[in-house]
């Protein structure tokens, strides 16, 4: 289909089909392909002036590059996102989309205050224009985690609860997952160990469904930070596996930050 509405001059349709390829190899772990291709998209969604073709580009781009942890790099993607979005027919869902994402590449920055502001503002644009079910999936799971980050527990608990209610209406693995992996940490950060690794386990599951290996690895990650953080006999040798076992898949896909964090915690555990 690429293919043919490139041989017709059927530029709108090449800039979808350029996009959602892009999304698919993101799915399929071929990060720097997805890069590629979302960037193609971009481009030309923005010689047709398609503002919110553009910002959609920009927000999948942003997802990309955090995942590759070039993470300056995707932010800078989202606050252009963000710029063009403000042009966009579809305004509201563009903005709480690159909001989420903001604020995902915000976590993985470190950036705790970021992550908030990320979340606040699409929670505020949210409530400004109404639910959309296909936006809070996206959206409420990192509200869990940013919120919990700075500690405000009841608000991430409530985001909680909302994420899981809006991914089940949804029906997706995928977003599943990253509910139950925001959960799960959340569970972890009040010490409720056993909801914390059940959480964990049904997100490795969710992934394992569409075989998602960058999350899949992600889900034993945090299953082992969790470990960490409880401390008792034979949790840092049950980490360390995990951990280890992650590693590999991190180092394949290119996921950078992932392997300094995997690599970070390794160190750590063997001066334990």
């Amino acid at each position: 289909m690429q293919k043919q509405a490139q041989d017709i001059g059927a530029n709108r349709a090449l800039a979808m089909c350029t996009l959602f390829i892009g999304a698919a190899e993101y799915f399929q772990g071929r990060f720097r392909d997805a890069l590629s291709n979302l960037s193609k998209a971009r481009e030309l969604y923005a010689r047709l002036e398609a503002f919110a073709g553009e910002a959609s580009a920009l927000q999948r781009m942003g997802v990309v590059a955090t995942a590759l942890g070039r993470l300056n790099e995707a932010r800078d993607y989202l606050r252009e996102g963000l710029r063009i979005a403000e042009r966009a027919m579809m305004k509201p869902h563009c903005l709480v989309r690159l909001y989420a994402t903001l604020g995902r590449n915000r976590m993985e920055a470190g950036d705790y205050a970021g992550v908030r502001e990320a979340v606040e503002a699409g929670l505020a644009v949210e409530a400004d224009h109404g639910l959309c079910v296909t936006c809070n999936v996206m959206l409420y799971p990192i509200s869990t985690m940013g919120f919990a980050v700075n500690g405000d527990m009841d608000k991430a608990r409530f985001y909680a609860a909302k994420a899981e209610e809006s991914a089940k209406t949804f029906g997706s693995h995928f977003f599943l997952g990253l509910t139950y992996q925001a959960q799960g940490m959340l569970h972890g950060l009040l010490e409720q160990w056993d909801s914390a690794f059940d959480k964990l386990k049904q997100a490795k599951q969710e992934f394992q469904a569409i075989r998602q290996d960058y999350e899949i690895a992600r889900s034993d990650l945090f299953r082992a930070f969790v470990l960490m953080r409880r401390g008792q006999p034979k949790d840092y040798l049950t980490a360390s596996r995990l951990v280890a076992g992650a590693l590999p898949t991190f180092i394949k896909l290119g996921a950078e930050t992932m392997v300094a964090q995997a690599r970070s915690a390794l160190k750590q555990m063997r001066t334990l």
